[in-house]
């Protein structure tokens, strides 16, 4: 038995009289060895459960995915799989195994519908039920639409971005949930369900989740097909203003920013402090966070999503601008030969210094660089 990509073109090299070679892919496909799922596994699954090896044959080639289902075996020695001859040839025979079992594994009570989701909708919650039989681990294998079985991987660990494995978790007596928040591309994804026993593995079932193409998730404001901070900022930036219709009521205000961070992916919330330095704010953009911030403070009984949007905000606006335009005291003064002149815009401006002295030249210096001269206090040095 051979576990390889295009491991079928072995089979005419190796076909011999009373030799079964079994493979688990063809000539010209590839295979795919997943630590929870593989052809083998799912074979020899079969062979501990007694089954005869043209029985373990069958169920797994229909059980993977990964490979077409083209899993060959060559029983009668012509090298030529997967025929009438090669099944007369495997008959009843069994492969022998000194196995003992004290239970059977889990499976599942029923299949599972296709799903369509509407537009903008980017979560939903599965739930399965399986025989009263003790089970050990219950999980999904959620593939992208994107994934191409033809498309050449140059390693294994390509597939990652395709696939995701969840754990289900128990909900009453042999029901299982897993709620899945990233449906968020358009196409159809593949989803199939597996438990797992000290017995083996359940025959695993599986459904589609349509997404329509082109919807827009819920706060995906942007329209990058991702919730994330980004689209918060875009929303926060917003604040008080009536009219833009940003978020389809025509204003935007707290529930706005919620709706926006409620629909956060998880990666999306754990990277927020890491993407915090890519955002870059206009005055105005500050004033209107600004706003936000003293809203979400003065609400004592704030939500865990209003303190997760006020956590975001305060970590994009840790200072707060002025509120009026002023000229400060210089420092020292008097001076000789320099002296500070400090003052703070509350929005952006053009700044003239005219200075009735005799002077060599006026250099501006910002308390911190690559910032507005409207986002901090500046300094004006003369010498």
């Amino acid at each position: 038995m051979i576990e390889a990509c295009y491991s079928g073109s072995f089979i005419p090299k190796l076909a011999a009289p009373k030799r079964t070679i079994i493979t688990s892919a063809s000539k010209n496909q590839r295979a795919v060895i997943r630590r929870t799922s593989s052809f083998s596994l799912l074979f020899f699954g079969q062979i501990e459960r007694n089954k005869t090896i043209q029985q373990a044959f069958r169920k797994a080639a229909n059980g993977i995915w990964f490979s077409q289902k083209a899993p060959q075996v060559d029983a009668d020695g012509d090298g030529r799989p997967n025929n009438s001859w090669d099944d007369r040839a495997l008959g009843d025979r069994r492969i022998p195994a000194n196995l003992m079992t004290a239970s059977l594994p889990p499976a599942f009570v029923s299949q599972l519908a296709p799903i369509e989701l509407e537009a903008g909708q980017a979560h939903h919650v599965f739930e399965v039920e399986l025989s009263g039989i003790q089970t050990d681990r219950v999980f999904a294998t959620i593939i992208s639409p994107d994934l191409d079985l033809n498309q050449e991987l140059s390693s294994w660990q390509q597939l990652d971005q395709y696939i995701e494995e969840k754990e289900l978790q128990p909900k009453g007596q042999n029901r299982y949930q897993l709620g899945y928040d990233n449906f968020i591309y358009g196409g159809d994804y593949t989803v199939i369900f597996q438990a797992a026993n000290q017995d083996g593995l359940a025959d695993p079932i599986q459904t589609t989740v349509t997404v329509p193409a082109g919807a827009r998730l819920t706060g995906d404001v942007n329209g990058d097909q991702v919730v994330n901070i980004f689209d918060l900022v875009i929303a926060a930036g917003q604040f008080g203003q009536v009219g833009k219709d940003l978020m389809g009521d025509g204003s935007v205000n707290i529930f706005d920013l919620v709706i926006v961070a409620g629909n956060f992916g998880q990666s999306a919330v754990t990277a927020a402090p890491a993407m915090v330095a890519k955002i870059r704010l206009s005055t105005d953009q500050k004033h209107h966070i600004a706003n936000a911030v003293d809203q979400l403070e003065s609400n004592l009984q704030r939500s865990s999503v209003e303190e997760m949007v006020l956590g975001v905000l305060k970590a994009i606006l840790p200072d707060r601008l002025p509120t009026t335009t002023q000229l400060l005291a210089n420092y020292p003064n008097p001076f000789n030969p320099e002296t500070w002149i400090p003052f703070e815009l509350a929005e952006d401006a053009e700044v003239a210094v005219t200075a009735v002295h005799t002077l060599r030249r006026i250099i501006f210096q910002p308390k911190r660089t690559g910032l507005k001269i409207a986002q901090l206090h500046q300094m004006v040095r003369f010498y």
